[in-house]
Protein backbone atom coordinates (compact mmCIF):
# COMPACT_ATOMS: atom_id res chain seq x y z
CA UNK A 1 0.00 0.00 0.00
CA UNK A 2 1.24 3.34 -0.75
CA UNK A 3 1.94 5.86 2.21
CA UNK A 4 0.95 9.60 2.08
CA UNK A 5 4.55 10.48 2.26
CA UNK A 6 5.19 7.96 -0.93
CA UNK A 7 2.60 9.97 -2.82
CA UNK A 8 3.80 13.34 -1.96
CA UNK A 9 7.19 12.67 -3.01
CA UNK A 10 5.32 11.33 -6.42
CA UNK A 11 3.74 14.51 -6.84
CA UNK A 12 6.45 17.10 -6.45
CA UNK A 13 9.15 14.80 -9.12
CA UNK A 14 9.23 16.46 -12.28
CA UNK A 15 7.10 15.65 -15.16
CA UNK A 16 8.17 14.91 -19.01
CA UNK A 17 6.25 17.66 -20.78
CA UNK A 18 5.09 14.94 -23.74
CA UNK A 19 3.44 12.21 -22.92
CA UNK A 20 4.35 9.88 -25.38
CA UNK A 21 2.34 6.99 -26.80
CA UNK A 22 4.06 3.90 -28.48
CA UNK A 23 3.06 1.78 -31.40
CA UNK A 24 4.22 -1.45 -31.71
CA UNK A 25 5.70 -2.32 -35.27
CA UNK A 26 5.08 -6.19 -35.13
CA UNK A 27 1.44 -5.96 -33.53
CA UNK A 28 0.68 -2.67 -34.04
CA UNK A 29 -0.58 -2.14 -30.44
CA UNK A 30 -0.43 0.97 -28.85
CA UNK A 31 1.11 1.28 -25.47
CA UNK A 32 -0.26 3.52 -23.31
CA UNK A 33 2.13 4.62 -20.22
CA UNK A 34 0.69 5.31 -16.58
CA UNK A 35 0.81 8.92 -16.57
CA UNK A 36 -1.29 8.30 -19.96
CA UNK A 37 -4.46 6.47 -18.69
CA UNK A 38 -6.74 9.79 -18.74
CA UNK A 39 -7.56 11.47 -21.82
CA UNK A 40 -8.72 15.05 -20.03
CA UNK A 41 -11.97 15.71 -18.03
CA UNK A 42 -15.38 16.13 -19.29
CA UNK A 43 -15.76 19.20 -21.33
CA UNK A 44 -11.92 19.82 -21.77
CA UNK A 45 -11.04 21.55 -24.79
CA UNK A 46 -7.50 21.47 -26.36
CA UNK A 47 -5.90 21.75 -23.42
CA UNK A 48 -4.54 18.24 -23.79
CA UNK A 49 -2.26 16.75 -26.35
CA UNK A 50 -1.14 13.33 -27.01
CA UNK A 51 2.08 12.29 -28.38
CA UNK A 52 2.57 9.12 -30.76
CA UNK A 53 5.44 7.42 -31.73
CA UNK A 54 6.37 4.82 -34.16
CA UNK A 55 8.81 2.96 -36.10
CA UNK A 56 9.60 5.23 -39.42
CA UNK A 57 9.63 1.49 -41.44
CA UNK A 58 6.53 -1.14 -41.54
CA UNK A 59 8.37 -4.13 -43.75
CA UNK A 60 10.42 -2.18 -46.46
CA UNK A 61 7.53 0.54 -46.87
CA UNK A 62 8.24 3.86 -45.63
CA UNK A 63 5.65 5.43 -43.53
CA UNK A 64 7.64 9.14 -43.48
CA UNK A 65 5.12 10.00 -46.84
CA UNK A 66 1.57 8.98 -45.09
CA UNK A 67 -0.55 11.23 -43.20
CA UNK A 68 -1.68 10.28 -39.86
CA UNK A 69 -5.22 10.47 -38.61
CA UNK A 70 -6.69 9.47 -35.39
CA UNK A 71 -9.87 7.46 -35.45
CA UNK A 72 -12.18 7.85 -32.05
CA UNK A 73 -15.03 7.08 -30.61
CA UNK A 74 -16.13 9.06 -27.76
CA UNK A 75 -17.91 8.30 -24.29
CA UNK A 76 -21.46 8.80 -26.15
CA UNK A 77 -20.59 6.18 -29.13
CA UNK A 78 -19.88 9.31 -31.50
CA UNK A 79 -17.33 8.63 -34.06
CA UNK A 80 -14.94 11.20 -35.64
CA UNK A 81 -11.33 11.44 -36.43
CA UNK A 82 -8.41 13.59 -35.78
CA UNK A 83 -6.15 14.55 -38.50
CA UNK A 84 -2.07 14.56 -36.98
CA UNK A 85 -0.50 17.46 -39.25
CA UNK A 86 2.57 17.56 -37.08
CA UNK A 87 4.49 14.64 -38.72
CA UNK A 88 8.54 14.46 -37.65
CA UNK A 89 10.72 12.26 -38.47
CA UNK A 90 13.72 11.63 -36.11
CA UNK A 91 16.01 9.11 -37.19
CA UNK A 92 14.08 5.64 -37.85
CA UNK A 93 11.38 6.94 -36.11
CA UNK A 94 7.78 9.26 -36.61
CA UNK A 95 6.17 11.07 -33.95
CA UNK A 96 2.73 12.77 -34.21
CA UNK A 97 0.09 14.59 -32.19
CA UNK A 98 -3.43 14.57 -31.36
CA UNK A 99 -4.70 18.03 -29.69
CA UNK A 100 -7.87 16.32 -27.36
CA UNK A 101 -10.93 18.66 -28.79
CA UNK A 102 -14.29 19.03 -27.01
CA UNK A 103 -15.56 15.84 -29.56
CA UNK A 104 -13.41 13.58 -27.52
CA UNK A 105 -13.97 14.89 -24.08
CA UNK A 106 -17.79 15.02 -25.01
CA UNK A 107 -18.71 13.07 -21.95
CA UNK A 108 -17.18 10.99 -19.34
CA UNK A 109 -16.26 7.35 -19.93
CA UNK A 110 -14.04 5.28 -21.92
CA UNK A 111 -12.63 6.69 -25.11
CA UNK A 112 -11.57 4.09 -28.21
CA UNK A 113 -9.12 5.10 -30.69
CA UNK A 114 -6.51 3.97 -33.27
CA UNK A 115 -4.05 5.28 -35.14
CA UNK A 116 -4.17 5.53 -38.77
CA UNK A 117 -1.48 6.07 -41.29
CA UNK A 118 -2.55 7.10 -44.98
CA UNK A 119 -0.45 7.20 -48.13
CA UNK A 120 -2.17 9.50 -50.99
CA UNK A 121 -1.57 10.24 -54.33
CA UNK A 122 -3.75 13.50 -54.99
CA UNK A 123 -7.15 12.28 -53.71
CA UNK A 124 -6.31 8.57 -54.51
CA UNK A 125 -5.68 6.33 -51.34
CA UNK A 126 -2.58 4.39 -52.13
CA UNK A 127 -1.90 2.63 -48.99
CA UNK A 128 -3.08 2.43 -45.27
CA UNK A 129 -1.52 1.13 -42.08
CA UNK A 130 -3.79 0.90 -38.87
CA UNK A 131 -3.14 0.09 -35.47
CA UNK A 132 -5.32 -2.05 -32.75
CA UNK A 133 -7.40 -0.35 -30.95
CA UNK A 134 -6.21 1.10 -27.84
CA UNK A 135 -8.65 3.19 -24.72
CA UNK A 136 -8.38 5.96 -21.99
CA UNK A 137 -10.60 7.50 -20.10
CA UNK A 138 -12.53 10.74 -19.91
CA UNK A 139 -12.90 11.88 -16.24
CA UNK A 140 -16.49 12.59 -15.19
CA UNK A 141 -16.63 16.40 -14.26
CA UNK A 142 -19.55 19.10 -13.87
CA UNK A 143 -19.67 20.50 -17.30
CA UNK A 144 -22.99 22.61 -17.67
CA UNK A 145 -22.99 24.82 -20.59
CA UNK A 146 -26.39 26.52 -19.38
CA UNK A 147 -26.18 26.26 -15.69
CA UNK A 148 -27.25 29.50 -13.84
CA UNK A 149 -24.50 31.94 -12.75
CA UNK A 150 -24.94 32.25 -9.11
CA UNK A 151 -22.46 34.98 -8.74
CA UNK A 152 -25.28 37.31 -8.61
CA UNK A 153 -27.26 36.09 -6.02
CA UNK A 154 -27.12 37.57 -2.59
CA UNK A 155 -27.04 35.00 0.57
CA UNK A 156 -29.37 35.02 3.65
CA UNK A 157 -26.52 36.17 5.68
CA UNK A 158 -25.57 39.16 3.21
CA UNK A 159 -28.94 39.98 3.10
CA UNK A 160 -29.16 40.05 7.14
CA UNK A 161 -25.94 41.97 6.97
CA UNK A 162 -27.29 44.38 4.76
CA UNK A 163 -30.45 44.63 6.61
CA UNK A 164 -28.24 45.13 10.21
CA UNK A 165 -26.60 48.19 8.40
CA UNK A 166 -29.64 49.79 7.62
CA UNK A 167 -30.95 49.62 11.39
CA UNK A 168 -27.34 50.87 12.21
CA UNK A 169 -27.41 53.86 9.77
CA UNK A 170 -30.85 54.80 11.00
CA UNK A 171 -30.48 54.87 14.21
Amino acid sequence: MTTVDELFAAMSAPKADRVILTIDEDLRIIDIPNLAVVIGAEGDKDVNRLYFKMDRLYRGTDLAAFMPRINYINATGKHYYYDANDLTIEGDSLTFSWLIRAQAAEASGMVEFSVCMRQYNGTDLLAEFNSTTASMKCLKSIHEEDAENDSNYSGTFDVLDQAVLDQAVMV
